[in-house]
């Protein structure tokens, strides 16, 4: 198959073409689902990323947050031992308890 002057072939196999007019190369940080990705790696949006938030009042707000929490999880380690406190709030038969300890959980996610 032969290239046309509208789209470029990989390999000259079908199904494999770009759109010249989309196709930008040698670029340093790709935008991909609102992530970049990067010769170090995946890096999030800064965009994208909360850095101050208020503590929650309800469960439905630490469900919120702990949304986000998961969404970055591949950025934060150790992300499962900060949050457990915090999902053990949101438990069906948990009381909610905002005491110091999930506070500085907040804090801690929040950094």
């Amino acid at each position: 198959m032969s290239p046309s002057s509208s789209s470029c072939y990989i390999r000259n196999g079908p199904c494999t073409h770009l759109n010249p007019d989309k196709c930008i190369v040698k670029q340093p940080r790709i935008k991909f689902f609102d992530n970049y990705l990067t010769p170090e790696g995946i890096e999030p949006d800064p965009q994208k990323v909360i850095t101050e938030m208020k503590a929650p009042e309800n469960a439905t707000e630490l469900q919120s947050l702990l949304g986000m929490a998961n969404y970055l999880s591949r950025f934060a380690p150790n992300i499962a031992g900060i949050t457990g406190p915090l999902r053990d709030l949101v438990k069906h038969d948990a009381d909610w308890q905002w005491c110091p300890d999930t506070l500085n959980k907040h804090l801690l996610l929040m950094s």
